[in-house]
């Protein structure tokens, strides 16, 4: 009996998966109609991931790049006519091969949890412009020394920020234990 109840069962799930086909549930256009809602830029540093966001600007929403302890990345400032503004929420999340990144001066906003938990991170240069840097951007970046901006030309600490910096989030810092000081 239960033999046949297991026969009938495949039978039963078997007809719906072939009227699925034949009423176009698995229709190949769904596929090709697929619009992503980010773009993507290949350079010799990785691939940059964006989203097109108020006026035309773009944001950095993710970054896939080279899998090695020597990752240095310059973010560039621009694709197709949009420019950078933004390093969006957790972009560079838990990159632990990053070591160094600049910024383009282009860059207004860097958004929550963006490079936390880059713990290789030593470096990033920061753009000389209106800047906000939201909460936990930089959290757990333990081996980070230096946080320089574009017009510094001031040595004397480790980090030295820019005089139009707008906002620093709660928690932007923490944890970054090899940073000794911030002017």
């Amino acid at each position: 009996m239960k033999k046949y109840l297991a026969l009938a069962l495949a039978v039963v799930l078997l007809a719906v998966g072939l009227t699925s086909c034949a009423t176009g549930l698995g229709d190949q256009s769904a596929i090709d109609n697929y619009a992503p809602d980010v773009d993507y830029l290949i350079t010799d540093d990785g691939t940059f991931y964006f989203k097109e966001i108020e006026g035309g600007a773009a944001a950095l929403v993710n970054y896939i790049g080279k899998a090695t302890k020597e990752d240095r990345v310059t973010v560039p400032a621009a694709f197709n006519d949009r420019v950078f503004t933004e390093i969006g929420a957790e972009a560079f999340y838990n990159l632990t091969a990053l070591l160094e990144v600049t910024l383009p001066d282009t860059i207004v906003k860097i958004d929550k949890y963006a490079f936390a938990g880059c713990s290789e991170l030593t470096a990033i240069n920061l753009p000389d412009g209106a800047l906000t840097v939201e909460e936990y951007a930089f959290a757990n970046c333990e081996a980070m020394t230096q946080l320089t901006y574009s017009g510094n030309s001031n040595t004397a600490y480790p980090a030295v920020l820019p005089d139009t910096l707008r906002l620093v989030g709660p928690y932007a810092f923490s944890d970054c234990t090899a940073l000794t000081g911030i002017s």
